[in-house]
């Protein structure tokens, strides 16, 4: 499973080297080794395949030179899915080993608590299996623990039934910014308890600013469920609320999303006083 090209010596990089896929990072060069290094990418190994097994219950991607629309695409005539990136672009190993945000979520935690077995090189040059009963300690660590032990060749992983999801991007004008926010603060407090849905909102800052919301809920047949209601019933300038393929929404998210543009994460809390 594991290429050759792996375990020789490379010409051309006597210093330390490191291996790079795609993954989900927003800025340069993340994982660096002091004092000079070459830096792989997956992209100059062969393309990489995957396959169902067991009863199509499990997904095995080798070679992971690969993003997430390509896994979405390829099991969606199955009318499966896998706990996986809210984007197209995003990279299948660095968001596995990253622990993984998926639209899933609330139904199956990480995208790597959802990852069954890992093939990885290590340091000694062995290939290993990290499973829940073969190299369990290993297994544990690698679900978030990134790119700190070894380099992983093959993710297993579970696949669930999800043939279509309503979805879609929900945008609202300036002036009705406070009750999209007061709408985040009740998805925040008691929507987000419907194990069904995945929310990504944003305020975008422009002329004008924009209120912004990536909508997700996992049904193929129920449509504007309660737990959106105060965010659909504010007026939209953009609503593409539909049933679709997974594949379909994630290429649309991507879209939202510029080459090359940096970001700059926020956190905000509302304090309320009382006073006698």
């Amino acid at each position: 499973m594991v290429d050759e090209r792996l375990m020789k010596d490379l010409p051309g990089c006597e210093q330390h080297r490191q291996w790079r896929s795609h993954g989900h990072v927003e800025h340069d060069n993340p994982y660096p080794i002091q004092g000079g290094h070459c830096t792989f990418h997956w992209t100059s190994l062969p393309v990489c395949f995957y396959h169902l097994t067991d009863v199509e219950t499990r997904l095995t991607m080798s070679l992971t030179r690969i993003r997430w629309v390509d896994v979405y695409s390829f099991i969606e005539p199955k009318g499966l899915v896998v706990s996986g990136g809210r984007l197209a672009p995003i990279g299948v190993p660095g968001l596995l080993l990253g622990g993984g945000i998926s639209f899933y979520g609330n139904q199956y935690g990480f995208s790597c608590d959802n990852v069954i077995n890992y093939e990885i090189v290590l340091a000694d040059g062995s290939v290993q299996n990290a499973n829940a009963k073969s190299n369990s300690d290993l297994y544990w660590a690698l679900k978030g623990g990134s790119s700190n032990f070894g380099i992983v060749t093959r993710f297993d992983v579970q696949t669930f039934k999800s043939p279509k999801i309503w979805a879609g991007i929900y945008v609202v004008v300036e002036q009705y910014i406070p009750q999209f926010i007061a709408a985040i603060a009740n998805y925040s407090a008691s929507g987000i308890n419907d194990p069904l849905s995945g929310l990504v909102p944003a305020v975008v800052s422009g002329s004008p600013n924009l209120g912004v919301a990536i909508i997700f809920y996992d049904s193929a047949t129920q449509s504007y469920p309660d737990c959106f209601k105060p965010f659909t019933d504010i007026p939209s300038i953009k609503n593409s609320l539909a049933f679709k393929t997974l594949t379909q929404f994630t290429e649309e998210t991507g879209a939202l999303v510029a080459p090359a543009v940096k970001s700059v994460p926020a956190l905000a809390t509302k304090v309320q006083r009382r006073h006698r």
